[in-house]
């Protein structure tokens, strides 16, 4: 409308631009992302070119992904794994990888043109939602770690619950233990929900914030105080607790917690059958009382992985002895 009030030579582009009902493909590029107006979606348009597979091919190729959000975090997350894969066997830039890795690109690169089939809302829709919460999940696997948040809102007396933002990291080449993968996570999860309650500040009140893991030793590490642990776990111990409180940290079971899958990466077809991706556990949308609840207790204070990273203190003391008659006599 603003645009029909101006003068033909003050327009730099025409009002039909904005008339999406007009067009056999209503998307258009904003931000390097592709989205639906009349839907209101984020699109993925996505394909596959033929080259010859070497370490730099493959690297451009999941370069091209391009997902500020974390939307495809599972699909981008594989890519990142295979890429570490080579790096793990220390291939020049040109070399072509071992056959086994070449059938895993082909899959993954042939079933990359599928995500023109998934779109994600944009709209969160928060605006006259009487209850907003933040619910992060994180995992871990031998490949690396992952965390996702997602909006849940109350509006009419109906819940909505929508992927807001996903990240996730291979794990270090340097090996490191699972429960160690797992507080990285809770790190990765804390990070994010910092950043997106300061982003949101300004746009709807958030109520309430949850964090869930589906490991008790990285949950018992993170309410517990950082002087107890050796300078790895303390320190990450450290950096949550500056930014969440400990108490909204809480246990969900592995069946139950959906970034198990952007922890272990998927291919394109296996994660277009994930419905709960976007949308978060059904659980999410259920009344509070019927979210999984657990109450840590003092057995797991003593387990193998807590006590291995348990601080130990030695101290050395020097006495002088004064000798005394009595011990003259039988020396």
């Amino acid at each position: 409308e603003l645009l029909q009030h101006l003068p033909d030579g003050s327009r730099d582009m025409s009002p039909e631009i904005f008339n999406f009902h007009n067009t056999l493909d209503p998307s258009t590029a904003v931000l390097g992302l592709s989205w639906n107006p009349i839907e209101d979606t984020c699109l993925f348009h996505i394909h596959s070119y033929s080259c010859a597979i070497t370490k730099r091919t493959i690297l451009s190729e999941v370069a091209r992904l391009f997902d500020p959000l974390g939307l495809l975090c599972p699909i981008t997350f594989y890519g990142k794994w295979m890429i570490q894969e080579l790096w793990h066997l220390g291939l020049s830039w040109d070399d072509s990888p071992p056959q086994n890795i070449i059938d895993r690109w082909n899959q993954f690169r042939g079933e990359l043109p599928l995500l023109s089939a998934f779109s994600a809302p944009r709209s969160m829709r928060v605006d006259s939602a009487v209850d907003i919460q933040l619910h992060a999940f994180a995992d871990a696997s031998e490949k690396g770690y992952a965390a996702m948040i997602y909006i849940r809102s109350v509006r009419n007396s109906k819940v909505e619950s929508n992927l807001l933002l996903a990240k996730s990291k291979v794990a270090p080449v340097r090996k490191i233990t699972l429960p160690r993968l797992e507080l990285l996570a809770l790190v990765l999860a804390a990070r994010l929900v910092d950043n997106a309650r300061r982003i949101l500040l300004g746009h709807c009140s958030i109520t309430k914030y949850t964090v869930w893991s589906d490991s008790l030793v990285a949950l018992q590490w993170v309410k517990s105080s950082p002087r107890k642990w050796k300078t790895f776990v303390a320190n990450r111990i450290s950096t949550i607790q500056e930014k969440l409180d400990p108490d909204q940290f809480h246990y969900v079971p592995s069946a139950l917690n959906p970034s198990d899958i952007a922890s272990r990466g998927a291919l394109p077809r296996q994660f277009l059958e994930n419905v709960e991706w976007c949308s978060g556990p059904s659980w999410l949308s259920e009344p509070e009382d019927t979210w999984p609840k657990y109450s840590f207790g003092s057995k797991f204070e003593h387990s193998t992985p807590l006590n291995d990273e348990s601080k130990t203190s030695s101290f050395t003391t020097q006495l002088d002895i004064q000798k005394s008659s009595w011990m003259l006599r039988f020396s």
